[in-house]
């Protein structure tokens, strides 16, 4: 319990005003106490941030969506790593596949793999866009 500062009477939190046993005023204040003010060192405006549009990030999808540039606009590099990595892998796989089984000349199976991607990276990037409350790689609503 807290102490009076005039008689030294222990009194309750709740009668911060004045002390109920000497009846002195803000019994729990210390002599030569002052207050701070704290909102004068907090600095409000414009921090630099730009915050990420999302008709930026779908034009990137559809154009760079091979090399994962959407997701490093958005500053998630991880994922702009993984998906470089699985349109090369798609390319790759759907190369073969066409070359061997559909027996197309194999420019014809790489042309036809990368525009069978970029649909697949278009209607990702549409899924993206559509999203409610997309967040960058720092946290911030992508608008």
């Amino acid at each position: 319990m807290p102490i009076c500062k005039n008689c030294g009477s222990r009194i309750e939190k709740f009668n911060k005003d004045f002390c109920p046993i000497c009846g002195c005023k803000s019994p729990f204040a210390q002599d030569g106490e002052k207050t701070v003010e704290i909102t004068s060192n907090i600095e409000v405006g414009n921090s630099g941030y730009q915050p990420k549009k999302k008709s930026t990030m779908l034009m990137f999808f559809i154009f760079f969506g091979f090399f994962g540039i959407p997701f490093f606009y958005l500053k998630q590099i991880k994922s702009g790593i993984i998906l470089m990595i699985i349109n090369l892998i798609g390319i790759g796989a759907l190369s073969f596949i066409f070359a061997f089984y559909a027996q197309l000349p194999i420019y014809w199976s790489v042309i036809i793999a990368i525009l069978l991607l970029l649909v697949v990276n278009t209607v990702a990037g549409l899924v993206l866009f559509r999203t409610p409350n997309l967040k960058d790689g720092n946290g911030e609503f992508v608008i």
